[in-house]
């Protein structure tokens, strides 16, 4: 049988076409071993820093506490707040006293303002060897954390240490340290007339905040029973 040489080319370039076809189909159909892992996740847990057994008390010399009881010479109680720091986990934290004295300045201020002069306190803590703390003598305020129709004075962020235990000294508290405040007031034979019918309020109270990624105590170095917040020094910590 004859066949022509134009069929001859259409026929090889049909098997060509054929061929290309095949060899598309056949390049879909390959494939290696593979594996698609499902999506990968990660948790985060964010820690949880408490104080317990108490993080604020209150204690009322004269006037409206007692009135017309509180005479120069008294022996009067001790304010006392103790705190124990805990966590969810092995975080530690600073821990800090605030101090705020308080009065209605409708009335007469049983305390001077300067710690000398009319009812006084001294403020420790309970460390093997006791620190005192600062009472406030900066000027008087009003409005802000001070109670409506009340004048104030205060001191805040004061660094504490654990007190007693193993852990006695540190700053950094770990779970279950503990500290506790002890402000002994003063109302001496030598207050004069000035301070009669006078009243005052003396507030503790305590707060803690992580020690890590929170700025330093140590450049420049913070002393326990003082300020140390970044109000201070922009190295020391920020208190929540």
């Amino acid at each position: 049988m004859h066949i022509s040489r134009r069929r001859l080319l259409l026929s090889a370039g049909g098997i060509t076409a054929v061929g290309a076809v095949a060899t598309l189909v056949l390049g879909t159909t390959f494939g290696f071993f593979s594996s698609t892992p499902g999506a990968q996740s990660s948790t985060f847990n964010a820690a949880k820093i408490t104080l317990t057994n108490g993080t604020y008390t209150d204690c009322s010399f004269g006037g409206a506490s007692s009135p017309g009881t509180m005479v120069p010479g008294d022996t009067l109680s001790n304010c006392v707040l103790p705190v124990t720091y805990s966590a969810s986990s092995s975080v530690s934290a600073w821990v800090s006293l605030d101090v705020r004295i308080q009065y209605p300045t409708a009335g007469i201020a049983a305390y001077g303002g300067d710690n000398i002069h009319g009812l006084t306190f001294t403020i420790k803590d309970n460390e093997t060897a006791p620190v005192t703390f600062t009472t406030p003598t900066t000027a008087s305020y009003t409005g802000g954390d001070c109670p409506a129709l009340d004048t104030c004075w205060q001191s805040i962020d004061q660094l504490a240490a654990v007190g007693g235990g193993a852990h006695n000294g540190n700053t950094a508290f770990a779970p279950g340290d503990t500290v506790t405040w002890t402000a002994a007031p003063s109302f001496p034979t030598t207050v004069g007339n000035t301070f009669q019918s006078g009243q005052a309020t003396i507030v503790l109270s305590a707060h803690a905040v992580q020690d890590t990624n929170n700025g330093s105590i140590s450049a420049p170095a913070c002393t326990v029973g003082t300020t140390c917040d970044q109000a201070a020094n922009a190295a020391w910590p920020v208190w929540s």
